[in-house]
């Protein structure tokens, strides 16, 4: 019977825990698992056909002491080898350098996972916030299980494997973000105040969570006190609200921004708040306008050359039209006679023009690595797909939306896309 050697270090008892599932799904593969805690003597490896290392995530990298366990292995020679993080938001670089270190000992990998666990970043504690306290959930633990049977699988029949590739580094957000907070608290400098809070926003943003996105572009709008910073910072306020279903308050933030670039000369921010005033204006009634509106700033952006603004317009006519082919909101029959030569054009069509810009914008969203984006098109067209009736086709774009959710932390959005799965 082939033996697996599975080492780790687990300060809080998540990484153990899925140490603890990987060996199990290991053992019921005929491959016998030993645990092994790292901050104990280093084992003999002689007599194991498959080592794992799992490690927790400290600031995007691992901790020194399961470094230093690495450090101290002896040559692998070609030793199968695994890595699997726990991770509470960003796993930043810390199982690059594991797989590294890994490869450069001479080991040779055939599985590598990630799993969330609670997130303890010191910062975020001060915050009063504890990101994911129950994780693992029985999903992760099930999936480190599943994990396991597939390395089995590699192993014993010698399987091909390719490598994922590296994970990417944070992103700036995580960085900066107090920095200038604790910056602009320290010599009362509004500007940088009020940068600070708006990458926060965009942070949760891109999360999901659009209350607190919401709130915090709020409130580097309020504090901006530079009319040029304020200007900019709308610009998330107004997406945000969008988002959030707070028409009303999109449009009025897009209108102010809206009379301030075309007083000022600053249109580069006033063409994006069209986008956005563009679905208040159809919320109210006023389709034919909102959509004029919008294939004017498509039509633009694209011979601009301004990618993410296209990107966005495209999503948003998606989601305009994907309403109407749901029929999402009844119209009033006079609102109805007022717009009678848009719904007569573009109801019959309304399911296959969502799709087309949703696919449309997927493809864009992927030239410029735009993986939120290209996942809010998954995710709807799978919502789509589904009240349509068509299981296959929904479940095919919700599993890839999940994926994407989860290679950027994208929680919220992620957990959204799964109770849609979980529904079929």
């Amino acid at each position: 019977m082939k033996k697996a050697l599975i080492a780790y270090f687990s300060q809080g008892g998540t990484t153990k825990t899925i140490a603890k599932k990987i060996a199990a799904g290991l053992s019921e593969s005929d491959i016998l698992a030993d645990l092994h805690d790292i901050t104990s003597p280093l084992p003999d490896l002689k007599g194991y056909d498959l080592l794992g290392v799992g490690s927790p995530v400290y600031v995007f990298r691992p901790p020194f002491n399961v470094m230093e366990f690495i450090e101290q292995l002896p040559p692998l020679n070609g030793l199968p080898f695994f890595v699997f993080l726990m991770y509470g938001k960003v796993t930043g670089t810390a199982g690059n350098i594991l797989r590294n270190a890994l490869y450069q000992k001479g080991g040779r990998e055939i599985g590598y996972s990630k799993y969330k666990g609670a997130n303890r970043f010191l910062g975020y504690l001060k915050r009063g916030v504890l990101f994911s306290p129950d994780n693992p959930t029985n999903d992760e633990r099930r999936k480190a299980e599943n994990f396991a049977k597939d390395l089995a699988d590699k192993l014993k029949n010698n399987k091909t494997y390719t490598p994922p590739a590296m994970d990417l580094p944070p992103g700036i957000v995580y960085k900066i973000e107090d920095l200038l907070i604790e910056y602009g608290n320290r010599y009362s400098q509004v500007r940088s105040h009020g940068m600070g809070y708006i990458f926060k926003a965009g942070g949760y943003f891109n999360t999901g969570d659009l209350d607190q996105a919401v709130a915090l572009a709020e409130k580097a709008v309020s504090i901006a006190g530079d009319p040029f910073y304020e200007l900019g910072f709308k610009t998330i306020l107004a997406i945000s609200y969008l988002q959030n279903d707070e028409i009303d308050k999109a449009r009025r933030v897009s209108e102010e921004a809206i009379a301030f670039s075309n007083q000022f000369g600053c249109e580069v921010f006033g063409d994006l708040q069209q986008i956005f005033l563009a679905p208040a204006l159809i919320d109210e009634g006023q389709m034919t306008r909102g959509y004029n509106m919008l294939k004017k700033y498509e039509y633009l952006f694209k011979a601009q050359q301004r990618k993410s603004a296209l990107l966005s317009t495209r999503l948003i006519l998606g989601k305009l039209f994907s309403q109407i082919a749901l029929k999402k909101k009844s119209v009033p029959l006079l609102v109805m006679l007022k717009n009678i030569g848009f719904i007569l054009r573009h109801v019959p069509t309304a399911e296959k023009t969502a799709i087309n810009y949703f696919t449309k914008a997927i493809k864009l969203a992927d030239e410029i690595k735009a993986v939120g984006m290209a996942a809010q098109a998954y995710l709807e067209l799978g919502l789509l797909h589904k009240e349509k009736k068509r299981p296959q086709e929904a479940r095919t774009h919700l599993k890839t939306a999940i994926s994407k959710f989860e290679s950027i932390d994208s929680d919220v959005y992620m957990k959204q896309a799964k109770k849609e799965l979980y529904s079929l």
